[in-house]
C-alpha cells in the first residue's frame, strides 16, 4: 500500500515528511558497545534508501508547490512558488552533523528527525500577507495531518482486534 506525505506547515514554508515502513538497526555509538564504523553503516544505509527514493520527494514537493500555488492564485495572493528534493549531499553533511548529538538508532529515528526531505518556499510579493499564506498552508495541510491519524488509530485498533 502506498504511504501518503504527511504536509508539515512552518511560518516559512511547507515540507513534506513521510513515514517510511519501519526498519531498525543499532547505531548507537560507543556506549552501547556498536562501534562508530555501524553509526556510519546506518546513515549510509538511509542515505542510500533516500537516493532510490529522491523522485518520490520531488514529485511530492512539485505536486504540494503546484496545490500551494492554485490556491494561492485562487486567494489573489501574488507569490512566488519553487519546490526542490534535499541534495544528497546537503542531506549526508546534515545527517552526520545531527548524529553527533542525536545517536540514531535507526532509519526511522533519522526520518522523523529529518523532516525537510523535500520543501516549498513561498516567496511573497507583499509580506503583510504572511499570515494568510500561513493560514492557507494550514488548512491545506490539515486533511492530511488527520487522514494520517485516522490511518495510525485504525493500525492500532486492527493490531488491537489481531492480538486480543
Amino acid at each position: 500500500m502506498a504511504q501518503t506525505p504527511n504536509l508539515v506547515s512552518h511560518a516559512s514554508g511547507v515540507w513534506i515528511h513521510r513515514f517510511p515502513s519501519a526498519t531498525s538497526c543499532d547505531a548507537s555509538a560507543v556506549v552501547a558497545g556498536v562501534t562508530l564504523g555501524a553509526a556510519l553503516d546506518l546513515l549510509d544505509s538511509f542515505l542510500d534508501r533516500y537516493v532510490k527514493e529522491y523522485d518520490y520527494y520531488e514529485q511530492a514537493g512539485h505536486l504540494a508547490a503546484q496545490t500551494l500555488e492554485s490556491n494561492l492564485q485562487a486567494a489573489g495572493i501574488r507569490s512566488i512558488v519553487t519546490s526542490r528534493a534535499k541534495s544528497v549531499t546537503r542531506l549526508a553533511e546534515k545527517c552526520r552533523h545531527r548524529n553527533k548529538r542525536q545517536n540514531y538508532e535507526s532509519i526511522d529515528d533519522i526520518y522523523a528527525d529529518i523532516v525537510d526531505l523535500a520543501g516549498v518556499r513561498v516567496a511573497l510579493y507583499f509580506p503583510g500577507e504572511r499570515e494568510q499564506v500561513g493560514g492557507l498552508i494550514s488548512r491545506l495541510s490539515d486533511p492530511l495531518r488527520r487522514s494520517s491519524a485516522e490511518r495510525s488509530t485504525s493500525c492500532r485498533a486492527l493490531s488491537a482486534s489481531m492480538c486480543g
